[in-house]
């Protein structure tokens, strides 16, 4: 896809924005490679005062133009989202960066992220499980739509979730490491793309157990972890940047209730369809009030049913090697033929002939 398509076909996502923080610290990553990220910027329509305001920000659909014109770019590779990820700094993550660099341990750290990253992606969710071994931390990629009555962008390239997934994980690895002066080792980590001709890089940061064509992006690590001191942690800072970052969070602009349950029930399908009784009781409002609210966002908890899972069935066909059967249970439905008669009906094509084009 070029990048004339990403700006055509992300029209509707200009809702999300990404921190100029974030783009600054790709850029600077990019310094001795032999990548121009500036090409890249004038290409994606990125101007020349970007860098001006750490605290900036710029639209998802300038910044996912920008990392298509990276990959385009004769040097790029299929390792290239982990290279950057692991040459980000703190000062790319904004005020969410500083907090946790400055937090007690490496809980406190953690935990901040998913409470402030839309300060650094808006469209990124980061969920954290905890174990009485283990912790997972997984990571999503969630477009918002501009429009709550039109369909969200199914052709953002797989290629540029991808990159942002081995990038978010890569940072949080290295990072870590970085913050506790440790070389602490993971129990395994997961990515939902297929696996890399060359794994090098994947090994060198993330140790053996690595597994891909996997239902989520996550990190799986040992729960005493979290214990571990960050070095050089200063208090007042971290409470000085915690309120910088609740300020600046406060500024975003609030996500609607659909993208608010299109995003939940990404999580919830593998589970089975949920009932709207289900749904409301989990936003805290009565059935009659959700009904409402969807209604004055011109949609319905239907129509996002059948949104979020045609853009999930879409990824999973086109960008992993899962049987049928499995996708089918990750959309929540509990018989393959089910799913199959959905997919013919929102494309006209079964899931099996789009799995052998892909093939």
């Amino acid at each position: 896809m070029q990048t004339g398509q990403v700006r055509k076909t992300l029209s509707t996502a200009d809702t999300d924005t990404v921190s100029a923080s974030l783009l600054m610290g790709i850029v600077a990553a990019l310094s001795d490679s032999e990548i121009d990220p500036y090409v890249c910027l004038d290409i994606a329509g990125i101007g020349r005062d970007w860098s001006a305001d750490p605290t900036g920000r710029i639209s998802l659909t300038q910044f996912l133009a920008f990392l298509q014109a990276l990959l385009q770019q004769p040097q790029a590779d299929e390792s290239l989202g982990m290279q950057l990820g692991c040459q980000l700094a703190i000062t790319s993550f904004n005020a969410l960066g500083y907090a946790a660099a400055n937090s007690g341990c490496l809980q406190d750290a953690l935990m901040l992220i998913p409470e402030y990253e839309a300060l650094v992606i808006t469209c990124g969710k980061t969920r954290i499980q905890l174990e009485p071994e283990s912790v997972m931390m997984s990571w999503a990629m969630l477009v918002q739509s501009a429009q709550p009555h039109s369909v969200p962008p199914n052709s953002v390239p797989p290629q540029l979730i991808n990159l942002l997934e081995n990038l978010f994980l890569a940072s949080w690895v290295t990072l870590a490491k970085m913050l506790t002066g440790t070389k602490h080792q993971i129990h395994a980590v997961q990515f939902t793309h297929r696996q890399p001709h060359n794994l090098a890089l994947w090994h060198q940061v993330f140790g053996e157990n690595i597994r891909f064509n996997q239902a989520q992006a996550a990190v799986h690590f040992p729960r005493s972890l979290l214990s571990l001191t960050i070095n050089q942690a200063d208090p007042f800072i971290r409470k000085v940047m915690v309120r910088e970052a609740q300020t600046l969070n406060a500024s975003l602009k609030q996500k609607t209730l659909s993208t608010k349950l299109m995003e939940w029930l990404v999580v919830a399908l593998p589970a089975g369809e949920p009932e709207q009784k289900q749904i409301a009781e989990f936003f805290h409002i009565s059935e009659r009030t959700l009904r409402r609210r969807l209604q004055q966002e011109n949609t319905s908890y239907q129509k996002i049913l059948e949104q979020t899972r045609q853009q999930r069935a879409n990824y999973y066909l086109q960008q992993t090697d899962l049987p049928l059967v499995e996708i089918a249970e990750l959309l929540g439905y509990q018989h393959l033929s089910a799913f199959n008669a959905a997919y013919k009906r929102w494309t006209g094509n079964t899931p099996g002939s789009v799995r052998k084009c892909k093939g």
